[in-house]
């Protein structure tokens, strides 16, 4: 590759978004947590902090329930960067993957909802 590819190859990496981030240890939702739903996943805002939580393609229809809970290894309303699952009355489905976001792509997320 010539330097001038190089430059602008460098240049573009680094216009680049940032990758959304994986949380580095658990969280406990409380009572002010807020979820949504979207395409294939679940969002969670909890103070300033918004989560995307990722769902296992076989489990679009416990994105769209009404009630849903966060359980980790048994206990209630923790959120772990692995081993989360999303339970809805009828369904449990496991986090493939729990990202942290930013305010703008919470939004844009939550609006393209089911």
């Amino acid at each position: 590759m010539s330097r001038p590819y190089v430059a602008l190859f460098c240049m573009l990496l680094a216009a680049s978004p940032v990758a959304a981030a994986q949380p580095a240890e658990c969280t406990k939702l409380n009572s002010t947590s807020q979820m949504a739903r979207a395409r294939g996943a679940v969002l969670i805002k909890h103070g300033d902090e918004r989560y995307l939580l990722r769902l296992a393609k076989e489990c679009d229809s416990v994105a769209s329930a009404r009630h849903l809970r966060i359980v980790t290894d048994g206990a209630e309303h923790l959120l772990c960067p692995q081993g989360s699952e999303v339970v809805s009355p009828s369904r449990r489905c496991a986090v493939t993957s729990v990202e942290t976001i930013d305010a703008a792509e919470f939004e844009r997320a939550r609006l393209h909802r089911y």
